[in-house]
């Protein structure tokens, strides 16, 4: 069964966020930014003998 994906949506600066959607947001970019981080840590660890 195939899980939606939440796409991470730009803001403008006309739209009034209230702390708890800042923290949504940043929350949501951290999880995004630390998933790449340990695919990329993931794929260098697998690859090191080549390189």
């Amino acid at each position: 069964m195939a899980v939606p994906r939440r796409r991470i949506a730009a803001v403008s600066f006309e739209d009034r966020l209230s702390v708890v959607d800042h923290l949504d947001e940043l929350r949501t970019r951290i999880v995004a930014s630390l998933a790449a981080f340990f695919l990329a840590y993931g794929v260098c660890f697998w690859q090191k003998d080549f390189v």
